[in-house]
């Protein structure tokens, strides 16, 4: 189970693979809680991570975006058949892609707004030199 640090949007997973191919993560159930995990609903079962590579794999999550600020993943199979291993089974690592409910979809990044402030420092300026002069 997964606790969120706020209620949350959420739209993808990224997860990263267990190390040993064999127990890799393959295919995992996901259900969300909007309660902080007292309940869970909205099964989203089947689930596939697309190899045993321990690189990043972003995986939609049907359905959404999803209520949550609890998450809670069942490792249903694993990559057994891709290689050594299968006596266990894991995730490296996971990350959840969403938003805050009711924010802009569109946030600068802090370049843009440097620029903005450069620029009405310059026109700012301008203007104070126009009253000197």
């Amino acid at each position: 189970t997964y606790h969120l640090p706020d209620l949350l949007e959420l739209t993808d997973m990224v997860a990263w693979n267990y190390g040993i191919v064999g127990n890799a993560a393959k295919e995992f159930t996901i259900e969300f809680s909007k309660d902080g995990g007292g309940s869970f609903g909205g099964a989203v079962p089947g689930l596939i991570i697309p190899s045993a590579s321990s690189v990043a794999h972003t995986i939609s999550l049907p359905g959404g975006p999803h209520l949550a600020n609890a998450v809670r993943l069942t490792i249903t199979d694993n990559w057994l058949e891709a290689g050594a291993g299968g006596d266990r089974v894991g995730l490296g690592e996971t990350k959840f892609i969403g938003s805050t409910p009711g924010t802009a979809e569109i946030i600068p990044e802090p370049s843009t707004c440097l620029i903005w402030s450069l620029l009405a420092g310059l026109g700012l300026t301008a203007c104070r030199r126009r009253r000197i002069k």
